[in-house]
């Protein structure tokens, strides 16, 4: 459905609003910028009952190194399953890797001393196991991560935790999906 765009003054029909309000899309939850030379970022207040899907958004800031982006969900650190598929540009070659019950999701975002990710989570909130999916680009290769936390438990806080070194700056922003 498009977008209406309602002009300044113009009256708003009760119909107008249901439409537009009921129809699924991203709610902003919060931000959090991330300190200086940090070497984990918890966001707490993340995830609540309003929502059943989340897209987290790692923008800005730089990393001292190249680090992929870990992520646990809550104090968890257990049961998390996850895999990726990489190809390489140049050649075309494709690689992939796994974590089989493991302490964290290992998610990408791996970029030369400028980290950035778009984490996709289904059911974080919800007392069952949680699935994400994340991708990232870098100017050698493409990856797309995929995989579940295999416990049932509803959560309300993440953390970010950089593979090596640490993070500067940047901002860690939260969004919800809208249910129809």
């Amino acid at each position: 459905m498009p977008v209406k765009t309602f002009a300044v003054g113009e009256l708003v029909s009760a119909t107008d609003v249901n439409t537009y309000m009921a129809n699924p899309g991203l709610d902003y939850v919060k931000s959090q910028t991330i300190g200086t030379a940090v070497s984990s970022v918890e966001v707490t207040a993340a995830f609540s009952s309003t929502y059943d899907a989340y897209v987290v958004v790692l923008a800005g800031g730089t990393s001292s190194g190249s680090p992929n982006i870990r992520m646990t969900l809550g104090a968890s650190a257990a049961s998390y399953y996850s895999g990726y598929i990489q190809v390489t540009y140049s050649t075309g070659a494709v690689a992939g890797g796994a974590v089989n019950n493991g302490a964290y999701w290992d998610l990408g975002g791996a970029r030369a001393g400028n980290p950035s990710l778009i984490i996709e989570l289904e059911n974080p909130n919800l007392a069952r196991p949680t699935s994400v999916r994340s991708f990232d680009a870098t100017t050698v290769t493409y990856r797309q991560y995929g995989g579940y936390h295999n416990v049932s438990t509803a959560y309300t806080a993440f953390t970010l935790t950089p593979s090596t070194g640490t993070l500067t700056g940047g901002t860690i922003i939260v969004y919800g999906h809208r249910k129809a």
